[in-house]
């Protein structure tokens, strides 16, 4: 599964670097978070709930946040829950607008394998484009009010 999306954020691009380049603020954004371990400033480890309607799962995930360049922040994960598998790789773009805002292109790729990857594409696809909505809407509530 692929998605993308752009994103405007009140706040300059270095302010969105930081926060976004610090673990624990990223893991504070995602849905469902039930516990988290940050073992270093790019790894740590979640168990968050996902799903939807009748079909929901935990997940223990281990992420790793990359800066890859000037501007450019990569999350990769792997994870096992409710019979199920889950990879996921996140790419954001961080470009300034002016001196105080500046726009997020991101880019995401999942792959879910396992029990929940027979429930159906079309259903799985919704769910996660949902979940992730969530995350990157999370992350603008966080930057806009600190």
């Amino acid at each position: 599964m692929e998605f993308d999306g752009t994103m405007e954020i009140l706040r300059p691009v270095d302010k969105v670097m930081e926060f976004v380049s610090n673990s624990r603020n990223v893991v504070e954004a995602l849905p469902g978070l039930e516990s988290s371990e940050v073992k270093d400033d790019t790894h740590l480890s979640v168990r968050v709930k996902m799903g939807t309607s009748f079909i929901k799962g935990k997940f223990n995930m281990d992420l790793e946040i990359e800066r890859k360049e000037d501007n450019v922040l990569e999350v990769k994960g792997k994870g096992k829950g409710s019979g199920s598998s889950l990879e996921i790789r996140i790419t954001a773009r961080i470009m300034p607008i002016d001196s105080g805002r500046c726009r997020i292109d991101w880019a995401a790729t999942a792959q879910v394998g396992g029990a929940i990857a027979s429930i159906g594409s079309r259903f799985i696809q919704a769910s996660a484009k949902s979940y992730l909505a969530e995350f990157i809407e999370n992350v603008k509530e966080k930057l806009e009010s600190s």
